[in-house]
């Protein structure tokens, strides 16, 4: 009698951890991009918070420029007109050097999430084929089996 049917209920049963087995794999990597979501998500909170340091940093360090300066154009004006020269190009420097810095981190970190997500995705979408394509063929033969079993 199971052997007229095509695959019998023992087919079956050995099937079924299998397909239970591929099911934990499948949820092991998804709590895996999890993972790595959250540690990618934790690695752009310490970069935007270190560069709220950073320039929180450079606005006191701004703040104390001035200060001095002020105080240096009062002793000797022509001196610090060059010096206020100088140093004001050289904290722009800083300042396009670190936002250009800043910015290329970005767009790096942002590549890279983007360059993962589509990879993970592409697997994801492959292994859910994969799955409904076996949950399919045990639909099929079920009915299969459930129709021969019935035109008897």
């Amino acid at each position: 009698m199971g052997k007229e049917m095509g695959i019998g209920i023992e087919d079956l049963e050995e099937r079924l951890p299998r397909i239970e087995a591929r099911l934990d794999r499948l949820e092991a990597r998804m709590d895996e991009l999890e993972n790595r979501f959250s540690r990618l998500e934790s690695r752009i909170d310490a970069l935007y918070e270190k560069t709220e340091r950073d320039k929180t940093e450079l606005i006191e360090k701004i703040a104390f420029f001035k200060t001095e300066l002020i105080e240096r154009m009062e002793r000797d004006k022509g001196e610090l007109i060059e010096r206020m020269v100088k140093d004001k190009g050289e904290m722009i420097e800083k300042i396009v050097s670190l936002r250009t810095e800043f910015i290329e981190k970005i767009v790096s970190l942002r590549t890279e999430l983007i360059e993962r997500m589509e990879r993970d995705k592409r697997s994801l979408i492959l292994w859910f084929i994969g799955i409904m394509l076996a949950f399919s063929t045990l639909n099929i033969t079920a009915i299969w089996a459930i129709l021969s079993h019935l035109g008897k």
